[in-house]
């Protein structure tokens, strides 16, 4: 687990100031997408079951347990030359900790619920990014609801397409 210094600035709501955050290793990204999968197939077979167990309706019962326990991420992104600059709306008043999965094209945002809250909407999403990034040199900071995240772009390590020519 990497952990990443958060710049508080200009913060309105006493409660966003409770919340840490921790970005994950790479490998860890397929646990988290397991982990949420996991939640909303529980849920969906109990819905299911309170139906009676009729087959017939599978998609209804995942996208209804989907629809209760995840919370929709507002996520925008912008490649500048040397970076790419992400900002997260941060809206869930359920989430202890935000979590942030992060490999060179990809970025998680998902949350730990607070005890006893396990029935809560927890956000979660998951982010195509514009271009590869270095996934070890992450800046961030939070403000008015939001998390700022700056990734600078992957180092090229000199390669090139050299074009020659046939003789």
């Amino acid at each position: 687990m990497k952990r990443v210094n958060i710049t508080e600035v200009d913060q309105p709501e006493p409660s966003l100031s409770e919340l840490s955050f921790r970005i994950v290793k790479p490998e860890e990204l397929g646990d988290l997408e397991e982990a949420t999968a996991n939640r909303i197939a529980k849920r969906a077979y109990e819905l299911f079951e309170i139906r009676g167990c009729q087959d017939g309706d599978d998609l209804g019962d995942w996208f209804r347990a989907e629809s209760e326990l995840l919370e929709p991420v507002e996520i925008a992104a912008r490649e500048l030359e040397n970076k790419v600059e992400v900002t997260v709306g941060l809206y869930s008043h359920a989430a202890e900790q935000l979590i942030i999965g992060l490999d060179s094209r990809r970025l998680i945002v998902t949350a730990k619920v607070r005890n006893g809250l396990d029935r809560a909407r927890a956000p979660f999403r998951s982010f195509q990014l514009p271009a590869e990034v270095d996934s070890e040199h992450v800046r961030a900071a939070v403000a008015k609801r939001h998390l700022y995240l700056a990734l600078p772009k992957a180092a090229t390590n000199g390669r090139c397409c050299a074009v020659s020519e046939a003789e």
